[in-house]
């Protein structure tokens, strides 16, 4: 991969982050998004993360 798609990626990914207000990681084969900062004692993100990505709280396609 040239320098230039890492970066692409890497601004993607930033971009992913402050939309969704999480860490998005990406690992080579997927792309990881943590819904929960072990650092914060705050409820987990996890079904916010969901109806951002258009899921209901029982994974059905909004």
């Amino acid at each position: 991969m040239s320098s230039s798609e890492k970066e692409h990626r890497k601004e993607v990914l930033k971009n992913m982050s402050e939309w969704l207000g999480c860490k998005v990681k990406d690992n080579g084969t997927s792309i990881c998004i943590s819904y929960r900062d072990k650092k914060s004692n705050d409820d987990d993100n996890f079904y916010s993360i969901l109806r951002l990505l258009g899921f209901d709280e029982e994974g059905e396609k909004q």
